[in-house]
């Protein structure tokens, strides 16, 4: 696949050896000033060692928890005739990514439960503390208190590098991630990020591996060859959060486009997309048979994967002491931003009238929405 774009922000940065991690840790809880190199330190090693989580094929093992109401709730009461989607995260309280994660997926929940998917949180916070949130926040779905993080412990996803001081749950955090599950109990994909900034959208592992019809059409675009659609699995998304996608496309009939990899001289079907938004797209290139000389015929897709610009949270990491200005500069304000898809071709008819390429441009926009609020101080002196 063609990756285009590179990834920014302070976790490249490394860090000396020697840098103490819970003593960074403490600093920042406690409201002293980290500096910019420190910080990449806390990243870095909080993100080591992410997990793939289960596997398909693998059953879930069961469980009953509260939901923010109080009510307790077994995995097997929570999927719908299609299956049920999991998202774990570290807290609902302190980690500002994970309090815009929740809030986000508010954004999927009547589009996959239409598509027969049952969808629930998990955070490893006490009653309360989901209960407040899920109410802060209007939660649509149910938010399961794993105090203690004893559930996401059996399914192996504590994280082992996280500090025990300040308000990290005394160090018992999973990795964020989500788990994709058929009606069953039984995994159809997982998917765990390796850099907490970035939290998957919450319609993704459905659009990937079982219903693209849960996703939202962007932009559209026809000519006499070719209707084309950019679909993404939401239009509203928080800063840094990873997206899926694709560009579906008819091909009219008695017409035909040539693959990515066509020989010379002939053009083989390109696309490439863009937006302020976005920090990284991988495209796979479009295949169709194994003759020498292929042709695609008829509906044809171009999968995308999306990674939206790292933007620190407002009510979190942009307040720590004396990374306030580097922060800021990193923030991307919410509201409406441009995405532009050009597919580039070139089409013959079936009568052996080939066309001079060609370039199909769509053009749309998505909404990035701002930051959560928060119901109570989390660092000290606010």
């Amino acid at each position: 696949m063609h990756m285009s774009g590179e990834s920014k922000g302070p976790a490249e940065n490394a860090a000396k050896p020697e840098q103490d991690y819970a003593a960074i840790v403490e600093r920042l809880v406690s409201g002293e000033a980290v500096s910019w190199e420190e910080f990449n330190h806390h990243l870095a090693v909080q993100n080591a060692g992410a997990p793939r989580g289960p596997r398909p094929g693998e059953r879930l093992l069961e469980f009953s928890l509260p939901d923010q109401s109080g009510a307790m709730r077994a995995l097997s009461s929570l999927a719908r005739e299609r299956g049920l989607l999991i998202v774990v995260v570290r807290t609902s309280h302190w980690c500002g990514y994970c309090r815009n994660q929740l809030a986000a997926l508010n954004h999927s929940v009547a589009k996959m439960r239409a598509a027969g998917f049952g969808v629930a949180a998990i955070a490893p916070d006490a009653p309360d503390l989901v209960g407040e949130f899920a109410q802060f926040a209007k939660l649509e779905y149910p938010l399961l208190a794993d105090e203690g993080a004893a559930y996401v412990e059996r399914l192996g996803l504590l994280n082992p590098n996280m500090s025990s001081s300040g308000r990290q749950n005394g160090g018992r955090v999973p990795y964020p991630g989500h788990i994709l599950l058929d009606a069953s109990g039984v995994v159809r994909a997982s998917e765990f990020t390796d850099d907490l900034r970035h939290r998957l959208d919450g319609a993704s592992l459905v659009f990937e591996h079982v219903n693209a019809e849960v996703g939202e059409v962007v932009g559209a675009a026809s000519d006499d060859v070719l209707g084309a659609e950019l679909i993404l699995s939401s239009k509203v998304f928080q800063g840094g959060q990873d997206a899926r996608g694709m560009v579906r496309v008819k091909i009219a009939p008695g017409w035909s486009i040539y693959p990515a990899e066509a020989p010379a001289p002939y053009q083989g079907a390109r696309l490439a997309v863009a937006s302020p938004v976005l920090e990284s797209i991988v495209v796979a290139p479009l295949a169709c048979g194994h003759e020498a000389i292929a042709r695609c015929e008829g509906d044809v897709q171009f999968p995308l994967r999306l990674r939206l610009k790292w933007s620190p949270p407002v009510h979190g990491s942009r307040r720590l002491r004396g990374l306030s200005d580097e922060l800021e500069k990193l923030q991307t304000p919410p509201g409406d931003y441009a995405v532009t898809a050009e597919l580039k071709y070139q089409a013959c008819s079936s009568d052996g009238v080939c066309l001079p390429p060609q370039t199909l441009t769509l053009e749309g926009f998505v909404s990035l929405a701002p930051d959560i609020g928060k119901t109570r101080p989390f660092f000290a002196g606010e």
